[in-house]
């Protein structure tokens, strides 16, 4: 049996088919299948809820039965609901379900039943896999294979107090993306509390398709407030406007939105009507923003096709240059009214601005690409307006701000400036320098050796150098805490601040400790940096704060208050993240299918490398061909990383004295913080001892200015300095070395 893609009743229905004798039950949610002497009993148990009182999860309990699962994971488990139920977790509710289930005669019965469900608008993610390394540990935990099946059960009881203990200390400890969660909660609290900020979608043409999508949007990326948009009717503009009476008129505005491009005037006509009708555009709506006392957002219009007679062409660019001058006085004049570019927007995202074919058939100016386009840049300048924009970069320094490792390649091969794809970094950490010019502070988390980073920064002719940044953190702590301190350094909340970092494993870390903070997905592309910053939602300078609509401060301290949040719950789940990633290592022998992988490890990596020996293909195979001698690859997979080989030890065993020597262990930089370190070495002490191949275990490092985070391994698992850079254990004692429950590791070196 495998995996089905139906969490629950494939196995009951199995159960159900071929066992003669199996009851199941009519429950409406939860169908159990029964067989044995009390079948009858079992199955005619209906709680007063699903989960609760008098459920046949409560009499399980009652009969401190087995729980289990067959080849599939714990992760799912219902039997946990229970306990979030007992627990009165703040993610689930009450909810009543009526309906009618189909009685084993054919009939329909009517039924009713409570239910304590998962909050949907939260959408905390259960998992009870967070809870695998406690049960482990408990004595009627028990694990079979067989025939390629795989079963783990342990007794409700043990289940139990597993559960309630867990929830105890912590009410989200069974949600694996409880930071997120919280904060979704969090911010829909902050709204219901919040004014509702209306904005009105008004122009020439025809708005209507902008309304509900621009509602949606807002709603989507800025969860925290509420909105309410209106949109003119078409051909209303002028009457909405100048009725005291209309619906435009009666209510109060925050926002003025007012689209219009050139297929909303007659480009073709008499130019003097042209200016007319623009004058006289442009003054209503700049009065009614004044008369508001509301922002409005105009736009600067977009040049047509080119068309074919070039006197036709010449009057038609003076009438767009009349209404973009024109465009750009009010905006001089006026504090409250901002202007997009349409014609830049259409160049950058490489996009047609009409759709000649909607307009013929409704009028509306934009084509459904390019109004999409619109809306996110309306969502943009509206964070903005309620101070809700990006204040300051956090930004990774390898293959982020230059190509390469500067740890492992050496200043010398960076890429940074002349041909591909050193340009590419080089026009990036350009534009970074104008977003400075703006005022957007820009900090530094690198997991890096401080001397190297700093010696890039100095012997590299580069755009940026380190006085440009306001914070810098370059060490070897997680990137999370940098983030952290990088914000109380700097006195902003995390919701200012944009991470920015090549690497994905640490995108994902981020979004799951501090899902407050934005996170750049960077393209793979390097040549591709600099536009998928300028595109990024929140990175807006051009708008300030609606001082007198809306309070900065107040957002400024919700935001602080959600980092307090966001603080005190992160240093309690590195564990649980770690278990969420599904971590597994494949212990593998040298052969002709990895020895290139291995030489191009021990010829590049130099962090986590004890010794930096740099073997070559050929001397690796001799190792491995010698007496006593082995050549270990290590290679890892998780749910974020697909598989690969990441690490490399060299291990040789002296015969006489029966120690066993490390002289090479390394591991990729991407993998480092996960315990695989650690792991690592308990697994081969383990070995090692359990084949009675060495009493002691010596272990060498070679200290050098790049191998920092290597240096301290020995000394933190246990060994007994040994002098002249080595480490001694005693193989006796290895159950007492560190094996972590959330790596599982598969012996492949036989």
């Amino acid at each position: 049996m495998t995996a089905t893609k139906s969490e629950t009743g494939t196995l009951a229905d199995l159960v159900h088919t071929y066992l003669p004798g199996s009851i199941r039950s009519l429950d409406p949610i939860y169908s159990h299948v029964f067989i044995g002497p009390l079948s009858t009993d079992l199955s005619e148990i209906h709680g007063k809820t699903t989960f609760g009182k008098g459920s046949i999860f409560e009499k399980i309990e009652e009969l401190n039965a087995y729980v289990g699962v067959l080849n599939v994971e714990w992760r799912y488990a219902t039997i946990f609901h229970r306990y979030e139920e007992l627990a009165h977790v703040p993610y689930r509710y009450y909810k009543t379900f009526e309906g009618s289930v189909k009685g084993y005669d054919g009939h329909s019965l009517c039924t009713k039943t409570e239910m304590y469900v998962r909050d949907l608008d939260i959408n905390p993610v259960n998992d009870m896999n967070l809870a695998l390394p406690l049960l482990r540990e408990q004595r009627s935990f028990k694990r079979l294979k067989d025939h390629g099946n795989h079963l783990e059960f342990v007794k409700i009881n043990d289940l139990r107090g597993v559960a309630i203990r867990m929830l105890e200390n912590d009410a989200w400890s069974l949600i694996a993306n409880r930071n997120a969660a919280k904060l979704r909660q969090y911010q829909i609290q902050t709204k219901e509390k919040s004014p509702t900020y209306n904005i009105a979608i008004i122009g020439p043409g025809n708005v209507d398709p902008f309304g509900e999508k621009l509602l949606k949007y807002l709603t989507k990326n800025i969860p925290a407030k509420s909105f309410n948009v209106w949109t003119c009717p078409f051909g209303q503009m002028f009457e909405s406007i100048l009725d005291s009476s209309s619906h435009f008129s009666e209510q109060p505005f925050d926002i003025i939105i007012s689209p219009a491009n050139s297929s909303d005037f007659n480009l073709n006509g008499d130019i003097s009507q042209f200016k007319s009708r623009v004058e006289r555009y442009l003054d209503v709506i700049q009065s009614a923003a004044q008369r508001k006392g509301c922002r409005a957002i105009l736009h600067r219009i977009d040049t047509p096709s080119t068309p074919r007679h070039s006197g036709l062409e010449k009057q038609i660019r003076e009438k767009i240059d009349f209404y973009n001058n024109l465009i750009e006085s009010i905006l001089a004049k006026n504090d409250n009214i901002v202007v997009i570019d349409q014609c830049m927007l259409a160049n950058q995202y490489n996009e047609h601005v009409n759709d000649k074919r909607l307009f013929y058939i409704g009028k509306i100016g934009y084509s459904l690409s390019f109004a999409d386009i619109l809306i996110k840049s309306w969502t943009s300048y509206i964070s903005d307006l309620l101070g809700l924009s990006i204040r300051a970069l956090v930004l990774d320094l390898d293959n982020t701000l230059w190509g390469g490792i500067v740890g492992e390649d050496g200043v010398d091969q960076l890429q940074i400036g002349g041909d591909f794809p050193g340009n590419c970094f080089y026009d990036f950490q350009s534009f970074l320098v104008s977003l400075e010019s703006q005022g957007i502070l820009l900090s530094i988390a690198s997991k890096n050796n401080l001397t190297d980073a700093e010696a890039a920064f100095k012997e590299l002719k580069m755009p940026l150098q380190l006085n440009k940044f306001a914070a810098v953190k370059i060490n070897w702590e997680e990137k999370y805490r940098s983030i952290q301190s990088i914000a109380c350094e700097l006195n902003i909340g995390l919701s200012s601040i944009l991470f920015v970092d090549d690497n994905p494993a640490e995108r994902e870390k981020i979004k799951h400790f501090l899902p407050e903070v934005h996170v750049l997905d960077l393209p793979s592309n390097p040549d591709e940096y600099v536009d998928s910053l300028q595109k990024y939602l929140f990175l807006s300078s051009a708008a300030s704060p609606l001082d007198q609509k809306i309070d900065r401060r107040k957002s400024i301290e919700i935001s602080q208050r959600i980092s307090e949040l966001q603080s005190s719950a992160s240093e309690n789940t590195l564990n649980d993240y770690l278990v969420s990633l599904n971590v597994s290592l494949t212990m593998e022998a040298l052969s002709t299918s990895n020895i290139q992988r291995a030489e191009q490890l021990c010829q590049k990596t130099n962090q986590f490398n004890t010794t930096t020996t740099r073997y070559f293909a050929r001397t690796l195979m001799e190792i491995e061909n010698s007496k006593n001698c082995s050549v270990i690859l290590i290679g890892h997979q998780s749910n974020d990383q697909s598989y690969e080989i990441m690490g490399l030890i060299v291990v040789r065993i002296e015969e006489e004295s029966r120690i066993a020597v490390v002289d090479s262990y390394l591991l990729s930089c991407r993998i480092l913080g996960r315990g695989i370190e650690e792991t690592c070495v308990s697994w081969l002490a383990k070995k090692l001892h359990n084949d009675k191949e060495a009493k002691h275990l010596v272990g060498k490092v070679v200290p050098t200015q790049r191998n920092q985070p290597a240096q301290g391994l020995y000394a933190r698992l246990g060994f007994e300095p040994k002098g002249k850079g080595e480490w001694l254990y005693d193989l006796n004692n290895y159950e007492s070395l560190p094996m972590p429950t959330h790596i599982n590791v598969e012996d492949k070196t036989h």
